[in-house]
């Protein structure tokens, strides 16, 4: 599996090019965009947007990557399609990395629980003949949906802290390495 890039540059409007490159080649598909944040001060958010009606937010523990909300993020938007039984979307992500770990074909012994689980749902939709496609798309750059999907991981980072999902083994490794480097600073 592999994920589509959408190349554009920094723009700081691509919301026309982004739906010529939709509408040409995906226009079947539904359209979902997802994201995660971390803040300085380490609150963690995700955010899913198909449309003004079906959008979702929530905060993560701390102890989170940025990486992982993102996958995370994903991994709500297969919930999501599953709730509503779409049958053929396309996600799009800002988060090369989060793309990278999902559509990565091996799977190591140090995978994390949330990828595992991400691509076990991905392979249950492919025996149920859910087409789910992934594309990186860059952020910042005026396309509507990702904005959305933006505002709503920043909205995220406020709320109460939602418990799930637990923060992987190296999440917290370097969580540990930090603080034990502020520890040591001090």
């Amino acid at each position: 599996m592999a994920y589509e890039t959408v190349n554009m540059g920094k723009e700081a409007n691509n919301q026309i090019k982004f739906m010529e490159w939709y509408l040409n080649n995906w226009s079947e598909y539904k359209l979902i965009f997802t994201d995660g944040s971390k803040d300085k001060q380490g609150n963690v958010g995700i955010g899913i947007y198909l449309n003004e009606r079906t959008q979702l937010t929530a905060r993560l523990p701390s102890a989170n990557s940025i990486c992982s909300a993102e996958v995370f993020a994903i991994k709500k938007a297969l919930e999501l399609i599953q709730q509503n039984n779409f049958t053929k979307c396309l996600i799009c992500s800002d988060s090369k990395s989060a793309l990278e770990k999902i559509t990565r074909s091996s799977y190591k012994v140090a995978i994390d629980s949330q990828t595992l689980q991400l691509k076990q749902k991905l392979c249950e939709f492919d025996e149920q003949h859910i087409e789910i496609k992934f594309a990186w798309i860059p952020s910042h750059t005026g396309i509507i949906g990702n904005d959305r999907a933006d505002h709503l991981a920043n909205l995220g980072r406020k709320l109460p802290i939602s418990g799930e999902p637990k923060a992987s083994f190296k999440d917290f490794q370097i969580k540990y390495k930090e603080n034990l480097w502020i520890g040591w600073e001090n």
